[in-house]
């Protein structure tokens, strides 16, 4: 994934092909065609990689804030700040954007799942500890998200 992920950066997806993948990591072209059936199979991967990797990093992050209201909000900027980044990294033609679509609805669920667990799990404990009113936290998380 870490191969992947800088040939995409630095290439591009459109310019990225499965042998300069293949060279960094040390296996042909065919070696990766047993593991992954196309390009656009590694590069929906990667990005649920790193997406999974910010995810796990953000929340990590945010424990160490103390108090509701910052909790939150440091979430929310981190993500923005995260989702700005990865849409200037990962510029795609019109043309990829539509081969890549169904296969990133998928991820995208996904992620959004562990987010809005995540995201519950703070706002219960803001809840627990007084600083926010009963509620369901499951759909707090969804609308903030939203």
């Amino acid at each position: 994934m870490k191969a992947a992920s800088s040939c995409f950066s630095r290439y591009g997806y459109e310019k990225t092909t499965m042998d300069d993948i293949g060279k960094m990591v040390g296996l042909n072209k065919a070696s990766l065609y047993y593991y992954y059936k196309n390009k656009e199979s590694i590069y929906t991967e990667v990005i649920f990689f790193e997406a999974d990797d910010f995810i796990t990093k953000v929340f990590s992050e945010v424990d160490k804030v103390p108090g509701c209201k910052d909790k939150v909000t440091t979430y929310l900027i981190q993500r923005y700040t995260y989702i700005k980044r990865a849409l200037n990294l990962n510029q795609l033609s019109i043309d990829s954007v539509q081969k890549l679509v169904p296969l990133f609805s998928e991820m995208y669920r996904k992620i959004t799942q562990k987010e809005i667990v995540s995201l519950s799990a703070i706002l219960q404990h803001c809840i627990e500890n007084g600083e926010m009113i009963p509620c369901d936290t499951r759909r707090i998380a969804q609308t903030i998200l939203t």
